[in-house]
């Protein structure tokens, strides 16, 4: 049953039905049919682009993770990712570089400009820069611009060009910031869009983990290499007691595998002030040897020496601070651009000589590697130190043995003194090395005369011809 209808206000139902004409009408006009279809288009057509670039991206990113995945070395994950980077983004002004924390220094792990891959050594970052602004906010730096860059303190590494634009996005491992990717463009301003830094964090975000696994493993495994090797050269020096050359031998050895350096060698300071070839591993070893006795003064040798300090030089041959001694010497073998670490080798506070080692092309040296460096120069001053007391207390034994038979041959011989002397020649051939010892002696008329000789075997008529001499003319001796 209907329910009673409501009084309305005169003309109030007019009114309504007035205004629902319109309503009505309204909502069935038909809209604009091409307008519509273009918008659908363009919204459809923006969408397929964003899927299309996501899946572009989600594929770069899946191809570098499996990369990753399948690769422990620590560069190789750098060098596979820089070389995804180039390609994707075809370009070849491509870096990633590596921040050292205790140290706060960047290593340019992977830096290219126009397709050319640099040698870059470390350097810290720039106080309240970029990089330290990325380490606190970890958030990307997009400068679009050469007044933009000017602004944050970009400068140019030496030696190379400036950029139009420039796109850094921080590598974040689990607690801090490890490094940064860097991408720039030499040919326009503004070149970087929201997607291509979007792509860049995701890779970066990925590469994190990867490569603090990859260091975390490397580390280990280079401080177990590091171990044996030291242990290796205890054990030579234990059981090369006497002799150094094998001690020598040992450290170049594990230089050379540790450092993967090109060519390795230790340097002795001789009597004659002048640096002597101790040993030597690598090419040019003619070279190497013709170049010495050396001239301890102006050398680079002296500088480490006298501040008892390892030095570096990232480039010998294009470094500034090179001295001008080293790189003659390094032009003259024929070494060529290199990097090169030198310690001193010292013994209570005296340098006795330097270990050098170097690699090419030119890659500058960790402290961890300078470090390790002095240590292997230390267990070389203990062989040194080991042969030099087992030689002399060698040497103090015979002489001791060889007066102990001459004082039994005097006892032995009291109305005989020619055993005596024959004893003590042979006592002074052995213990001097003498290639003829002879002892003359005065007889009354103040002449010479042989009492007793030793010569080589093979030689014997050197006494006879001696003996003769002194016999038809003998010597007067002055004041007697």
């Amino acid at each position: 049953m209907p329910g009673p209808q409501k009084k309305q206000k005169p003309g109030t139902a007019d009114a309504a039905a007035a205004s629902a004409v319109p309503a009505v009408s309204a909502s069935r006009a038909p809209r604009s049919g091409p307008r519509s279809t273009n918008d659908l288009k363009r919204q459809l057509a923006d969408c397929t682009a964003q899927l299309a670039q996501r899946d572009a991206e989600l594929a770069v990113i899946a191809s570098i993770q499996q990369g990753m995945g399948a690769e422990l070395n620590f560069q190789a994950i750098i060098d596979l990712v820089g070389n995804e980077l180039r390609k994707v983004f075809g370009t070849n002004e491509v870096c990633i570089r590596w921040w050292d924390e205790p140290a706060n220094l960047i290593h340019y792990l992977y830096e290219f400009e126009h397709g050319e891959r640099l040698n870059v050594p470390p350097a810290a970052p720039t106080p309240g820069g970029v990089f330290e602004t990325m380490v606190r906010t970890r958030q990307p730096s997009v400068l679009r611009n050469l007044a933009e860059m000017t602004a944050a303190g970009i400068g140019l590494i030496e030696g190379t060009q400036q950029s139009l634009s420039i796109v850094q996005v921080p590598i974040i491992g689990i607690e801090r910031v490890l490094g940064l990717l860097l991408i720039e463009n030499y040919e326009r301003e503004d070149a970087f869009s929201a997607a291509d830094v979007r792509l860049l964090q995701t890779i970066a975000a990925s590469m994190g983990a990867a490569l603090e696994n990859a260091r975390l493993l490397e580390e280990t495994q280079q401080a177990l290499a590091q171990q044996t090797a030291t242990a290796e050269v205890l054990q030579v020096i234990s059981s090369s007691v006497s002799d150094t050359q094998p001690v020598f031998d040992k450290i170049l050895e594990s230089c050379r595998h540790l450092f993967a350096a090109d060519a390795l060698f230790i340097q002795l300071l001789g009597q004659d002030g002048h640096l002597h070839l101790g040993a030597y591993s690598g090419r040019w070893r003619e070279q190497m040897e013709r170049a010495y006795p050396l001239p301890l003064s102006g050398s680079a040798a002296e500088l480490a020496i006298r501040d008892r300090s390892a030095l570096h030089y990232p480039d010998i041959l294009g470094g500034a601070d090179v001295p001008a001694g080293l790189r003659r010497a390094v032009e003259r073998t024929g070494l060529g651009a290199a990097s090169m670490m030198i310690a001193p080798m010292l013994w209570e506070g005296r340098g006795i000589g330097t270990i050098n080692v170097s690699r090419r092309p030119p890659r500058p040296f960790a402290d961890k590697e300078i470090a390790l460096l002095k240590t292997f120069a230390d267990q070389a001053v203990i062989a040194i130190q080991n042969a030099r007391l087992f030689n002399e207390t060698k040497e103090a034994l015979e002489q001791q043995k060889a007066s102990a038979e001459v004082l039994r041959v005097i006892g032995g011989s009291m109305a005989d003194a020619n055993p005596v002397f024959e004893a003590i020649a042979a006592a002074c051939e052995h213990l001097f090395e003498g290639r003829f010892v002879g002892i003359n002696l005065i007889d009354e008329r103040g002449g010479l005369y042989l009492a007793a000789s030793r010569s080589p075997a093979g030689r014997e008529f050197d006494r006879e011809a001696l003996a003769q001499h002194f016999a038809t003319a003998p010597t007067r001796i002055s004041g007697t």
